[in-house]
């Protein structure tokens, strides 16, 4: 068989767990089909990796690159260091789903949170999406790295309430309208629900926890998706694993 592409003599780390160990690795039609010793084998490209390490792509599971995925494909330096997909929509926060002419908020809540310039975000991010489907859409124009994304507690409080969503309870109505967003968004691609603990500071962080499990009742229901809780919050890590332990348990779904 001649291969697509074969790596030569590397150090190779495979994710099992087990020690590195010299070998060649062969690839067709986009797909790994050996690992071993090719000496001799025909290939339509040979890249020799003495000295260096051959591994999968890893997969950073908490980032907050939702906006800077936006303008910078690679997600800066993420990919240099061989990471191949990372996950965005962490702590209740997220720019998707967003009401037409709400976009500012959301890059505000970014700026305050994760302390980079307000015109920064302003100058590479034009909010033109409002789904969580249409954001990841926005995404596949370019990418240089795999995105998947959770959807955020704040942002689809923000999207039903307002500026209700960082003061008060939501009614029953408003429940009901975050729930469908939440269903939208895992039929969109979405990997799963991140929210933020009591009293963190944040709209995530308003109301009570009957709120959290109500929303989370969501991904039991469907069979599918993870939790993810921010720490933060006044009761620390403590608060976020009883949170974190509390959806698992009632949903079925991991945390």
């Amino acid at each position: 068989m001649a291969f697509d592409l074969l790596i030569k003599n590397g150090r190779v780390v495979d994710g099992s767990g087990e020690p590195a160990f010299q070998a060649d690795v062969a690839v067709k039609d986009g797909r790994i089909v050996g690992v071993g010793k090719y000496s001799g084998a025909a290939a339509e490209r040979t890249i020799d990796a003495e000295g260096r390490v051959v591994a999968p792509g890893f997969i950073d599971h908490h980032t907050h690159f939702d906006p800077q995925a936006v303008w910078d494909p690679y997600c800066g330096s993420w990919l240099h260091n061989g990471h191949t997909t990372v996950i965005v929509g962490q702590c209740g926060q997220v720019i998707a789903p967003v009401r037409p002419g709400d976009g500012e908020w959301y890059l505000e809540f970014f700026s305050n949170a994760e302390q980079i310039p307000l015109p920064v975000l302003k100058a590479g991010v034009d909010v033109t999406w409002e789904s969580v489907g249409d954001y990841l859409n926005a995404l596949g124009k370019k990418r240089g790295i795999n995105v998947g994304t959770l959807v955020g507690h704040s942002g689809i409080r923000r999207y039903v309430m307002g500026e209700a969503a960082a003061e008060r309870e939501a009614t029953q109505a408003e429940m009901a309208a975050m729930q469908r967003l939440i269903r939208d968004a895992m039929y969109d691609g979405a990997l799963g629900f991140s929210t933020a603990p009591k009293d963190r500071g944040d709209p995530a962080g308003v109301p009570d926890d009957a709120e959290r499990w109500a929303l989370a009742s969501v991904l039991g229901e469907l069979g599918t998706g993870v939790f993810q809780v921010a720490g933060g919050a006044p009761g620390g890590t403590k608060q976020t694993r009883a949170v974190a332990r509390e959806l698992a348990a009632r949903t079925g779904r991991p945390s």
